[in-house]
């Protein structure tokens, strides 16, 4: 792509609010990003492309724009971010096998082959102190055997997950629903900058994972930007164990995904039931595995293990020249 056209992504990615799906509709009928903004407001209405009249005036509207989106990107990318995008040689394999991979996505850190070894940890973000504990032990366990943790960077259980596995020492993925420079909850500022490292600063640290975000980076958290994020975390995990949740919420859209995608999936057998926990028996009636705590650990690796493409067919780090973007 030359620069206009991978600023016209930009601009439909970060700027129309279409989304992975529509973003590739569009894609099919004009075939180049550039041509879409070059529609009619009218067409994009009436036509094939379906759009409602408020995307089409934003896609209209995104192409007087295009300077602030280069403007972003750069400032991201100064503060140690790649901006991938779909075409890209470098692009992150593992969201290859969505139906619609995301255009653009943003990451912060570093994707190592040791990655593809991962499991997904999740839950609620008002969990018991039985849970956040169980949580970080079960995310410590998972990796010193060498597992790489996958959460969503939230309050709660996400965010005992992150801290088990660094408290180990291990590598952790905080798949986050909103932009990668817009950090939520604000608390968790400090962790996420252990997770993707520090830079620009007098002393920047090195990642101990990366922080993932498919959405403009200053988005934020919306309740659809965050239910969307949850089909990432199970995608870049071999499974996903669902530790405390309600009977509705985030961490059962996580699962499910899971189930979708061929994951392995499982919950939390607690001895004694309340509300907060009754997610976790839900999901096991339905067929989830059972886990009782990090004893179990060993069990779930092997699994896990053979499941799926060995560990050192993933692609090389991402340690290539960023593509010029602008």
């Amino acid at each position: 792509m030359d620069e206009r056209e991978r600023l016209a992504w930009l601009g439909l990615c970060w700027g129309a609010d279409i989304g992975p799906a529509g973003f590739a509709r569009l894609m099919a009928i004009y075939g180049t990003a550039t041509a879409v903004l070059d529609a009619e407001e009218a067409d994009l209405v009436l036509g094939e492309a379906r759009l409602k009249e408020g995307q089409a005036a934003a896609v209209r509207q995104v192409r007087h724009r295009l300077d602030s989106y280069a403007e972003l990107a750069e400032q991201v990318r100064a503060n140690g971010t790649r901006v991938y995008f779909s075409p890209d040689e470098d692009y992150p394999a593992t969201l290859r096998e969505l139906p619609h991979p995301p255009p653009v996505v943003c990451v912060k850190g570093q994707l190592l082959p040791a990655d593809m070894l991962a499991v997904g940890i999740v839950g609620t973000r008002s969990p018991s102190r039985e849970g956040a504990d169980l949580a970080e032990k079960l995310a410590t366990a998972a990796a010193a055997d060498e597992f790489t943790v996958v959460s969503g960077l939230a309050r709660g259980i996400d965010t005992a997950a992150h801290l088990g596995a660094l408290n180990r020492e291990g590598r952790t993925i905080a798949i986050i629903g909103s932009g990668i420079a817009n950090i939520t909850p604000p608390e968790n500022k400090e962790l996420a900058a252990r997770i993707g490292g520090a830079s620009g600063t007098a002393a920047p640290t090195r990642p101990a994972g990366a922080i993932i975000s498919e959405l403009s980076p200053v988005a934020p958290p919306t309740i659809p930007n965050l239910m969307a994020r949850n089909r990432l975390i199970s995608l870049f995990s071999r499974g996903v164990i669902v530790v405390e949740c309600r009977a509705t919420g985030g961490s059962l859209a996580t699962a499910q995904a899971a189930m979708h995608q061929g994951r392995r999936l499982y919950a939390v057998q607690w001895p004694e039931q309340d509300e907060l926990r009754e997610g976790c028996a839900q999901l096991i009636s339905q067929g989830a595995e059972t886990i009782a705590g990090p004893q179990d650990m060993r069990r779930v690796g092997l699994e896990l293990r053979a499941w799926g493409p060995p560990a050192n067919d993933a692609d090389e780090p991402a340690e290539k020249t960023q593509l010029s973007l602008f």
